[in-house]
């Protein structure tokens, strides 16, 4: 399971992003993005590179401020495309 939301902007978001990976952890295999090494600090080398990891798994957790942050929303229509299970927030 991938986690969406908003980053940017937001002080707290690393423990937003661990709260749902702590929640779903014995459920699914959780890809926290605030743990993943990027190379680049270029928002387009990083969203590829979560594009491509979203690739890889089965269910995308959309947190409820994803349609605050472009890379959420870039992730979600994504998932969407690619026929992935999508679970919002509630």
């Amino acid at each position: 399971m991938y986690i969406s939301g908003k980053m940017k902007g937001l002080d707290n978001y690393k423990s937003l992003f661990a709260e749902i990976e702590k929640e779903f952890q014995n459920e699914y295999n959780v890809m926290n993005p605030c743990r993943f090494e990027h190379t680049s600090s270029l928002w387009e080398d990083r969203i590829l590179h979560d594009l491509n990891v979203i690739k890889s798994c089965d269910v995308v957790y959309m947190m409820n401020n994803w349609k605050d942050s472009n890379g959420a929303q870039t992730e979600h229509y994504f998932a969407q495309g690619m026929g992935k299970e999508i679970i919002y927030q509630k």
